[in-house]
């Protein structure tokens, strides 16, 4: 009997040798490297350097693996770090450009504005004083003359909008296009009659929800090409909408479009003809 419990002794301490043993391992190797890396990874959140504690471990287990991957996030949060500090740079560079930008557009329309309203002026000034002494044709002429003058402001001050194109706010508004395409008219009247060019808008267009500027632009510019690279002696510009139809990307609903009579663009330019500064 006593030799049984001998042995049951012997056994049971070598079971708690055991433990212990089992116990250190899994401390050392596993709980320890974990709660190391833990903490290593809280202060790489916060930016700080890894523990050197952390790069000791050398298993080549999971542990190891994990410990090996905290360690490239740790370069990869200082390399973001560092380049958040590049970008911020950048940023202030740029926002001060824009700055000088915006200062020189300003300044520069203000110094363009002040021959236009000097003929504006001169030219109010001779139709009061002597329009009974001018002829109609100078009379007409002289109104003219205010309109294009009137216009040309006009244009400075789109120009100084458009300098700051993508960095303000679009002026959404409700907008009539049948209103813009009668002021892109009348601003085109001399270019139109020179050559013997002709807008028609067939039908009334419906109002739509857009920045007026932007859009009279798009419009403009379209129509002074559609004019400028026609081939007939009396070149027919069309301007309309179309509640839908079919296009090469599918079907298309509330389509405003630009034709005219001239040569036209094979299809396989079609999308050559939108990149910026290329012409066919």
């Amino acid at each position: 009997a006593e030799r049984a419990i001998l042995v049951q002794t012997l056994a049971l301490v070598f079971t708690l040798l055991l433990c212990a043993y089992g116990f250190r391992v899994i401390l050392r190797r596993v709980l320890y490297p974990i709660n190391t890396m833990i903490e290593a990874l809280i202060g790489a959140s916060q930016g700080k350097p890894v523990s050197p504690e952390l790069l000791q471990v050398r298993q080549n287990d999971e542990i190891g693996k994990l410990a090996q991957v905290l360690s490239v996030f740790q370069r990869n949060v200082e390399e973001l770090k560092h380049s958040s500090i590049v970008l911020g740079r950048y940023i202030e560079e740029l926002k001060r450009s824009n700055q000088e930008l915006d200062d020189f557009a300003y300044i520069a329309s203000h110094d363009l504005k002040e021959p236009v309203r000097g003929l504006i002026t001169q030219a109010t000034f001779l139709l009061d004083d002597y329009q009974e002494k001018l002829d109609a044709d100078a009379i007409r002429r002289l109104r003219r003359l205010i309109y294009l003058s009137e216009r040309m402001e006009q244009l400075v001050t789109d120009l100084l909008y458009f300098s700051r194109l993508g960095r303000t706010q679009l002026a959404v508004q409700d907008t009539d296009p049948n209103e813009i395409i009668s002021e892109v008219r009348q601003m085109m009247d001399t270019f139109l009659k020179e050559r013997k060019a002709r807008i028609s808008v067939p039908h009334r267009m419906p109002n739509i929800i857009c920045d007026k500027l932007r859009v009279a632009e798009v419009f403009r510019n379209l129509i002074i090409n559609a004019v400028k690279y026609n081939d007939k002696p009396e070149p027919i510009v069309e301007v309309g909408f179309i509640e839908s139809m079919k296009t090469l990307h599918g079907d298309e609903k509330g389509v405003f479009y630009v034709k005219d009579n001239g040569v036209g663009i094979e299809p396989e330019f079609h999308e050559t003809i939108f990149r910026i500064f290329k012409r066919l």
